[in-house]
């Protein structure tokens, strides 16, 4: 298992580089052959507000057609290993599969060399993701509804009583669920979750800058629904931006305040710094980060 910190890392490619002559045109990837002559596939284990879907985009954007999401229509739907063979015989020009339902551990594919990647992320950023999610989020899901009425507290409180899951060890359910539905993970479960992690070429640790921006959004929101003062607000908000290492930008647009909603946007830029994880490298093109949070008073 390689453990990589993604503060700053964008994504990478499985492919060899465009040759010299393709410069200025649309590159032609040809597949890198594994030592042992079996061509690679990414298969990537999503856990939902883990970053994933930032994974996701760049994946795509370095794959193309050779990328592919794989999960049920049901939200309680569960991928067995099987299913992870079969749909990549089924599709065999894939090379990265991305889904938020695949059990672990991988699986073993004839022909192909399996690496696999995990998103892990603070428990207590990710519910703070989750409530800022449903509160932008334009659905009428009972998380939607609540998130938009709730307080951060009372959301937090109606979730523990009503889908405990969720929040509580949820990554450890992830790492060691099957299709056998249990009970609230428990001390056998983490044994079966490290394990699983253990089998898993990455695990990364999710972009800390979006967290840092969505932090400092909430703080802005807050503090200007109680003075409405723009200035006061933002300058509330750039502790949170130096507790965690991160310079606070030079320019005013870094934080923007809507007085008609109270919503406060924060934009941070970075480079990310370039990374070679055995086979998989990180492209230049990948490596400017912008992060954009917007959040409302946490009332």
């Amino acid at each position: 298992m390689t453990l990589v910190s993604l503060r700053m890392a964008p994504l990478r490619s499985l492919w060899s580089a465009p040759n010299k002559e393709d410069r200025g045109q649309q590159p032609t990837r040809t597949p890198r052959i594994s030592r042992r002559g079996r061509l690679p596939l990414l298969i990537h284990y999503h856990i939902f507000k883990n970053a994933g879907t930032s994974f996701e985009w760049a994946l795509e954007q370095a794959l193309g057609d050779g990328y592919r999401s794989f999960d049920t229509a049901s939200p309680q739907g569960f991928i067995t290993p099987r299913d992870l063979v079969e749909f990549s015989f089924r599709h065999p020009v894939v090379k990265a599969i991305s889904s938020h339902q695949a059990g672990l551990p991988a699986p073993k594919i004839f022909g192909r060399e399996v690496l696999t990647s995990i998103l892990i992320r603070d428990p207590i950023a990710r519910i703070r993701s989750i409530y800022a999610f449903e509160r932008m989020q334009k659905a009428s899901s009972p998380g939607a509804v609540k998130a938009k009425k709730l307080s951060f507290r009372e959301y937090v409180q109606w979730r523990l009583e009503t889908s405990p899951i969720l929040f509580c060890n949820f990554q450890v359910y992830f790492c060691s669920r099957t299709q056998t539905k249990s009970g609230p993970p428990g001390a056998q479960h983490l044994e079966v979750a490290i394990s699983n992690l253990d089998t898993i070429s990455i695990v990364l640790t999710t972009f800390r800058l979006s967290s840092t921006a969505q932090g400092a959004a909430s703080t802005a929101a807050t503090t200007y629904h109680a003075g409405h003062d723009v200035t006061a607000a933002c300058a509330a908000a750039e502790p949170d931006l130096l507790n965690d290492n991160v310079d606070v930008p030079h320019n005013a647009s870094w934080c923007k305040i809507d007085p008609a909603t109270g919503q406060a946007t924060i934009t941070l830029k970075t480079t990310a710094s370039s990374l070679i994880v055995g086979r998989i490298s990180f492209t230049e093109h990948f490596t400017q980060v912008d992060v954009k949070e917007e959040a409302q008073p946490a009332l």
